[in-house]
């Protein structure tokens, strides 16, 4: 699969797994002291299920991806859509009642700072690929390009084609 497409799948399967089990939680079907516990196991489900993606794309030939500034711009867009969703899940989630409204001021603290955060990375992610690709340092660099073209090149192509 494609990096982005790694990123996307993994990013929203966390997103719903937050709020799932913030709903869970609030009504009781996990106990508060659980829901590190059922956090850390969204957090392995989302990383099992990237690394089974990423080796179906090792097994199929599609690793290592050359990273371009179209790619660099699609993960960024990926996790700012990622936060933007878990803000409409959390907006759905508050807006019909689902959850209590002690537990709600809770979450929008959480899922704020949590969002903050994310946003702060992915600019600083972008920014540090951008300047890599920039510079040449990026894996669009460690590609192979075509030879320049020697001197000699074209006369030999006349030879070839009888028109020298």
């Amino acid at each position: 699969m494609h990096r982005t497409v790694r990123k996307a799948v993994t990013s929203f399967l966390a997103i719903t797994g937050l709020f799932a089990i913030t709903v869970l939680t609030d009504y009781g079907m996990i106990a508060r002291d659980e829901q590190s516990l059922a956090m850390i196991g969204l957090v392995v489900v989302a990383v099992a299920v990237r690394g089974l993606m990423y080796l179906d794309s090792v097994r199929h030939g599609r690793e290592p991806e050359v990273q371009t500034r179209d790619t660099v711009t699609g993960n960024l867009i990926v996790v700012l859509s990622a936060v933007a969703y878990g803000w409409l899940l959390m907006g759905i989630l508050v807006g019909t009642g689902v959850v209590s409204s002690a537990y709600e001021s809770a979450l929008k603290e959480f899922y704020g700072w949590l969002s903050l955060a994310l946003f702060v990375v992915a600019i600083v992610v972008y920014t540090i690929d951008t300047f890599k690709l920039r510079k040449g340092r990026g894996n669009e660099a460690k590609t192979d390009p075509a030879p320049a073209p020697t001197e000699t090149a074209q006369p030999r192509e006349l030879i070839h084609q009888g028109r020298a």
